[in-house]
């Protein structure tokens, strides 16, 4: 991963500063940064995607920078900050018609309608991302949607209604392989 972020910045240093064209650059790596536990940089580089010039092109950048945010909000404990960003990358994904990535952003916002207690509202979430992470043979990403029922179910005591939604997620990430989740899933 750190190649990846090095190679965006390289990628991102070869535009001019107010080029738009570094901006979706600029969102991948603060993904990827996030997911290595650069919060704060994530965050900077996210903002600093949102901030630049737009246009039909750079929608697909907006959404990701939005996903970050939305993400650092959420590990950061600000869930109705971090639903603020992955509504609005929800509702950019829509209207571009990009429907893998507002599938993601649908997955994320469950995660914080769940913590913010709002279990109906995170199952329509998912329920909305479900097929279109199987319409696109995005299986890791059924694994989450799975997942994200089973605990909308689980925090709202319905033990019984979440374990079916578990096993699903369960039996999926094993027969792919997704070991990494394994952990939360059991």
């Amino acid at each position: 991963i750190g190649r990846a972020v090095q190679l965006l910045q390289e990628a991102a240093d070869a535009f001019d500063a107010t080029d738009p064209a570094a901006a979706p650059l600029h969102a991948l790596q603060a993904w990827l940064l996030l997911w290595q536990g650069q919060r704060q940089r994530a965050a900077t580089l996210a903002t600093q995607a949102l901030r630049a010039p737009t246009g039909q092109a750079q929608v697909a950048g907006r959404v990701m920078a939005l996903r970050t945010l939305g993400h650092v909000a959420r590990l950061d404990g600000q869930h109705a900050r971090a639903a603020e960003h992955l509504s609005e990358g929800m509702r950019l994904a829509r209207a571009a018609g990009l429907q893998a990535i507002e599938a993601l952003m649908q997955d994320g916002l469950a995660m914080a309608l769940n913590t913010l207690g709002r279990h109906d509202e995170a199952r329509a979430a998912v329920e909305a991302a479900h097929p279109i992470s199987g319409a696109a043979g995005d299986a890791t990403q059924r694994v989450y949607n799975l997942y994200n029922l089973s605990q909308s179910h689980s925090l709202a005591g319905e033990p019984a209604l979440a374990l079916p939604w578990a096993l699903q997620a369960l039996e999926l990430a094993q027969r792919i392989g997704f070991a990494y989740f394994l952990p939360y899933v059991h």
